[in-house]
C-alpha cells in the first residue's frame, strides 16, 4: 500500500531507522536476515530493470534498513499514527492492518507484518507445491519466500515513487497500479503471487504499458522531472468510474475527479 501524506518528502537516516526499529520490531535476528536476503535480491532485480528511472537520494542506507518487521497490534499503532491524512489512501487500512505499507514521502521506510500464506492455499495448490519442492517443509519455505518477494517488490516500487507535492500530478492508483505490477512480472513465473484482485489490477497496468509503452514506467517513478501532458491525460481517461469501482472499491481522494 502507500501514502502521500504531506508536502515535505523526506527519508529517515539509519540511525533514526535503528531507533524505529527498536520500538517497533518484533521478529528474531534470525528471521530479519532471512527477510532481508529477500530484500537484497528483490531490490537488484527493481535496480536492473528501472535503474534509469530512479532518483537515488532516499538512498542514505541500504534498502534492507528501510523494512521494519513487527506484530499486527504494533503495526496498527504505528498505522495510525503515522497516517497524517486519512483522505488520501486506495485502500481501507483497516481491512488489511497487518499488511505491509510504504511511507515514501514521510520517511521512506515500510512497515509491515511477515504473513503465511500456506494454511490460505487450496489443497490441490499445497499438493502440486509439495510435488515441485520434494516435501511439505520445502513447500512450505519456497510459498513463504514467494510471497514476500511479491510484497517486497510491491513496496520497493513505493519508495521509489516520487512522494510529497511531487507526486500530486501523478494518480495514487496509478502508483497503485505499477506496483502490483511489478510486484508480479518481476517475479519468476514459478513464484509469482496470484489471486484475482491482484492479478487484475497488475492486468490493467500491463494494457497501459502496451498502449503507451515504458513511458509508464517513467512517469510514475522517482526521475521523473515533468511528463508528456497528453499521456497522463490519455492514461487518466483509462481509469472510468466502472473501472475504479471493479480495481479500487474504497478508492477516495479529497478534490479527485473519481470521488
Amino acid at each position: 500500500m502507500i501514502e502521500n501524506v504531506t508536502p515535505d518528502n523526506f527519508a529517515l537516516e539509519k540511525e533514526e531507522l535503528e531507533s524505529l526499529r527498536l520500538e517497533a520490531q518484533s521478529i528474531s535476528p534470525e528471521e530479519k536476515k532471512e527477510f532481508d536476503a529477500i530484500v537484497k535480491e528483490s531490490y537488484d532485480r527493481f535496480l536492473l530493470k528501472f535503474g534509469k528511472y530512479l532518483d537515488r537520494t532516499i538512498e542514505t542506507t541500504v534498502i534492507e534498513d528501510r523494512f521494519i518487521l513487527t506484530d499486527a497490534q504494533t503495526n496498527e499503532e504505528f498505522q495510525n499514527m503515522w497516517n497524517v491524512d486519512p483522505s488520501k489512501r486506495v485502500h481501507k487500512y483497516a481491512d488489511a492492518i497487518g499488511i505491509f505499507r510504504a511511507f515514501n514521502s514521510d520517511g521512506a521506510f515500510v512497515l509491515g507484518v511477515p504473513q503465511d500464506v500456506w494454511p490460505r492455499l487450496s489443497d490441490d495448490n499445497r499438493m502440486t507445491i509439495i510435488a515441485q519442492t520434494g516435501n511439505e517443509d520445502n513447500a512450505k519455505k519456497f510459498v513463504k519466500k514467494a510471497y514476500h518477494r511479491n510484497i517486497i517488490l510491491h513496496e520497493i516500487t513505493h519508495l521509489y515513487q516520487p512522494g510529497g507535492e511531487k507526486a500530486n500530478s501523478i494518480p495514487l492508483w496509478l502508483h497503485e497500479l505499477q506496483a502490483y505490477w511489478v510486484g508480479r512480472e518481476l517475479c519468476d513465473e514459478d513464484s509469482q503471487v496470484h489471486n484475482d484482485e491482484y492479478d487484475k489490477r497488475a492486468d490493467f497496468f500491463q494494457m497501459l504499458l502496451d498502449k503507451y509503452g515504458d513511458d509508464v514506467h517513467a512517469l510514475c517513478l522517482s526521475k521523473n522531472k515533468g511528463h508528456n501532458e497528453f499521456t497522463m491525460y490519455q492514461i487518466r481517461k483509462e481509469f472510468t468510474l466502472e473501472v475504479q469501482q471493479d480495481l479500487f472499491p474504497d478508492y477516495k481522494i479529497v478534490g479527485s475527479t473519481q470521488e
